[in-house]
């Protein structure tokens, strides 16, 4: 369940009309882990009870784990009951903490994805900015060429559009070689061959006559 996109369930479940914060693993809410140590408790002792008769379940009560001797039976009893309390709250606490734990991590996960492309879009942005901008008071080629290939990294060289602003960048460098050959892996690239395909092969062509582009 974990695998699914981490706001999809809470949408689907918001449109049913269940707006109690709804976690995907049940696990995940206290209720649910002490719900379960409950249940194990119960049959736990309905096992003892079993097993030893309501006599012995009492006599161990009173005379474990210390011994028989009646000055002891008091703190025979307080043990066993702090025993039998902290096992349902141990139990319940540590299955929740464990499997909140692994929500959380996949949440963060999730963010980590998120910001990842958030900053390579804003990295892409600025670098064709920087590149190709019709005021040269606003163009960069060094900046353009370090933010375009961040995004590159971001998005393991396989975006045509990312490529596409690095090949911008570097003709804005007067790195005219560079250019080209970056331009020519953008087309070979699905996304921006589709898309703006002229676009790309009429920068193409300025590369190739030494000359970087420009936005109107």
């Amino acid at each position: 369940m974990d695998f699914l996109p981490a706001d999809l369930v809470t949408w689907v479940m918001d449109h049913l009309g269940f707006h109690h914060g709804f976690r995907v693993v049940p696990t995940a809410d206290v209720n649910t882990t002490f719900a379960l140590a409950l249940t194990v408790w119960v049959l736990m002792i309905g096992a003892a009870v079993q097993s030893k008769g309501v006599g012995g379940f009492i006599h161990e009560l009173f005379c474990s784990p210390f011994g028989s001797n009646p000055f002891l039976w008091p703190l025979n009893l307080l043990f066993n009951i702090v025993e039998y309390i902290s096992k349902p709250l141990s139990h319940s606490l540590r299955l929740f903490g464990n499997m909140y734990a692994g929500e959380i991590i996949f949440l963060l996960l999730w963010m980590l994805g998120t910001a990842t492309v958030a900053w390579a879009a804003l990295a892409i942005a600025l670098a064709w900015l920087w590149a190709t901008c019709s005021d040269g008071k606003l163009r960069n080629a060094k900046k353009a060429i370090d933010y375009a290939r961040k995004a590159c990294e971001l998005t393991a060289w396989k975006s045509g559009a990312i490529l596409d602003t690095l090949a911008a960048a570097y003709a804005e460098s007067g790195q005219f070689d560079e250019a080209v050959n970056w331009e020519k892996k953008a087309l070979a690239m699905p996304d921006l061959a589709n898309q703006v395909g002229d676009s790309a092969r009429a920068r193409l062509k300025l590369y190739q006559q030494r000359k970087p582009y420009r936005e109107n």
